[in-house]
């Protein structure tokens, strides 16, 4: 037999038997990036937790961490790839300010904390039944234990290190930069499309209140003439989020005017009428990485929860702590 030939013959089998065609043909379909994972040497974790209400630390299973996490930061109502793409982001961030050199004062050097403003909100599952009720909790706990199990030890990395994956509630449109946010670039912390519709919300001042909460910030503006004349140009990014609002020709930034007077986003609009100045604001937090509540209309479209985090974490790969 011709040499060339068998060498054709040769490439035809190993083809047939590569993981990726074994799998098209014996399942249907080619194993996932999770199903590549080997688990076997996955070893216990334990982390330490500082109970804010208490002042107590708490010796915790990080997975059993993980749980009560997202028991707290994550609708029950949620697709399992919803769950289990939170489960990972909640497992990456969390373990990325573990390793930090870094101990916050407010842990009293304990790994994370429960206090949400900056680690991640935590309930215990007696906790938990206090507030929800002994059968809701247990069909909640399940669910997201269900999640954090299939995805035991389940990280993204970028690069090699461990990646920082903030996430928020909802987002118009687009997601946003951390660049345009926090000020610096991260590769995998860019501007994605969302594909969830978000709530409204509104807030309104009259011209009293505005001046007293903008004075009693330190803002300094010079209040004179009529409040209609106050307003000046809101200036916008190409998402559609505002980036400064001109006030008696003072420039203040959306995300401070979001801090100031406690809007939910800086995907906002703010008008003079009828003699209150009233902001329109859309979406539910600060924008950067995954939208919790487009990860959930991705789930119910079918996306796997890698395809998720692919989505809202561009250039990361997923791998095992």
């Amino acid at each position: 037999m011709n040499i060339k030939i068998i060498g054709i013959i040769i490439s035809i089998i190993a083809m047939l038997f590569s993981p990726t065609v074994a799998g098209l043909f014996m399942n249907g379909q080619a194993p996932s990036e999770s199903e590549k994972l080997d688990k076997s040497n996955i070893e216990t974790k334990e982390i330490e937790l500082y109970i804010t209400s208490t002042g107590e630390k708490a010796e915790l299973d990080f997975e059993e961490y993980i749980c009560g996490v997202l028991l707290c930061e994550v609708p029950a109502s949620f697709d399992e790839e919803a769950l289990k793409a939170m489960a990972v982001a909640v497992r990456s961030y969390c373990l990325r300010r573990i390793e930090s050199d870094d101990k916050y004062s407010k842990h009293y050097a304990a790994d994370v904390c429960d206090d949400y403003t900056h680690c991640l909100a935590y309930i215990s599952i007696d906790d938990a039944k206090k507030r929800w009720g002994e059968e809701n909790t247990e069909e909640y706990y399940e669910k997201m234990k269900k999640a954090v199990s299939e995805t035991r030890g389940e990280v993204l990395y970028y690069e090699g290190i461990v990646a920082d994956t903030v996430f928020h509630s909802s987002s118009y449109e687009y997601t946003e930069s951390a660049k345009n946010v926090w000020g610096a670039e991260v590769p995998y912390l860019v501007s994605v499309k969302s594909p969830e519709e978000v709530a409204v919300s509104y807030a309104e001042y009259n011209s009293e209140e505005l001046k007293n909460i903008l004075d009693s910030e330190g803002v300094m503006c010079n209040f004179s003439g009529e409040p209609v004349e106050w307003l000046g140009e809101t200036v916008k990014n190409e998402r559609g989020r505002t980036e400064k609002v001109y006030i008696c020709g003072t420039a203040i930034t959306g995300r401070r005017i979001r801090e100031i007077f406690g809007l939910k986003s800086t995907c906002f609009d703010i008008i003079y009428s009828d003699g209150m100045f009233k902001f329109e604001v859309k979406g539910y937090g600060h924008g950067v990485g995954m939208s919790q509540y487009g990860c959930s209309v991705m789930a119910e479209e079918g996306k796997k929860y890698t395809e998720i985090l692919e989505h809202y974490y561009p250039g990361t790969e997923l791998g095992l702590y």
